[in-house]
Order: C-alpha cells, then structure tokens, then sequence
C-alpha cells in the first residue's frame, strides 16, 4: 500500500504501518509496522541549488553512524535524482534527492533481514 510519509514523500510498505505520537518539534517522524521500524526525515537544502547531488552526498556521509557494512548509490528516475544508502547489520540508512531537498529513511528490521527495506526505499516518490 502507498503511504504518505511527509507532505511530498511516499512510500510502498505491506502490511499495517503507524505512525507513532510524538510531539510537534520531534524529528524525525517514526513509523512502526510488522518488518520493524522506520525513521522519515523531510530535508529541503535552501541555498544549496549550487551543489551537487553528489557534494551533498559526501557532506551527509558524516551524520551516517560508523561502521557501515556497505554503500549503494543509485540514478534516480520517475523523478527522483539519486539515490544513496548505508547497510548495517539490521538497518538501512536510505538518502533519497529531488531539486534541492532529500528524504532521509532509516529502516530497522525486526528480524535483521533488510530485503523489504531495499525494496520500501527504491518505491519511494516525491509527489509533486
């Protein structure tokens, strides 16, 4: 099923998800479901029209937590510039970019198999 993230993001995920409360100032947003658990985090990089996907890229590696077991960067298409992701052992940090913003996606997996990440962070889209 389509699920709306945030206002322009959405994303494929089977399954009941929720979002959980949180306050109005907490961030990122957190949903929770039966493959685990997903962080959103809606980013818009004023001022930045003047670097790259690829340079913000590079600057992002730093929030990434350490000792990551791969990286996958990926074209965009159906409207989406690149895509970049970190893997760790049960968690998928996922980097998705659309003119001049980026959704962030962390997915942790209740049973440590990241296969339903993968393919929840390749159908996100950016409704224009």
């Amino acid at each position: 099923m389509r699920m709306r993230l945030t206002e322009r993001w959405t994303v494929e995920l089977a399954g009941a998800w929720e979002r959980r409360r949180q306050r109005q100032a907490q961030r990122p947003a957190v949903w929770t479901g039966p493959a685990g658990l997903l962080q959103v985090l809606d980013v818009t990089t004023a001022g930045s029209r003047d670097v790259s996907e690829l340079d913000l890229l590079a600057a992002l590696a730093g929030e990434v937590p350490p000792g990551s077991t791969g990286r996958l960067g990926e074209a965009g298409r159906d409207g989406i510039g690149h895509r970049a992701a970190w893997l760790f052992p049960d968690t998928l940090w996922g980097y998705t970019f659309v003119d001049g913003r980026y959704v962030r996606t962390v997915f942790v997996s209740a049973d440590a198999d990241l296969r339903w990440a993968f393919t929840a962070w390749r159908s996100i889209r950016y409704e224009t």
